[in-house]
């Protein structure tokens, strides 16, 4: 007959593809489930840690809630208001003759001109 090696409750190997099975248990403990996304970092010698990916998206999900009027459409916002909107050309400084151009036009001259 084989031998059967005892082994601690919980205890998994880790495999040629370093891949490794959680028992169901810790995993419930933990408040994992099926399709969650982890985040592994190694904490110590012997020692790696589990933590739950942060979802930016469902963190901030709704925080807007209450910035538009009810029925308003954000698709207004997108497609009409922006064509609506003046777009002010910024300003350019004049090109070296332009300026003096503009002084003799003005009739200002340099210093002492006249």
């Amino acid at each position: 007959m084989a031998e059967v090696r005892e082994r601690r409750r919980g205890a998994t190997t880790v495999s040629s593809t370093n891949q490794i099975t959680i028992p169901a248990d810790a995993l419930r403990s933990a408040g994992l489930e099926v399709g969650d996304r982890v985040i592994a970092h190694a904490d110590d010698a012997g020692r790696v840690v589990l933590e739950r990916e942060h979802d930016v998206i469902a963190e901030f999900a709704g925080a807007l809630t209450g910035t538009y009027h009810p029925g308003e459409s954000t698709r207004r916002w997108i497609f009409e208001v922006p064509s609506k909107v003046v777009k002010l050309r910024p300003a350019r400084p004049p090109h070296a003759g332009q300026a003096a151009d503009r002084r003799s036009r003005s009739g200002a001259g340099p210093a002492g001109g006249r």
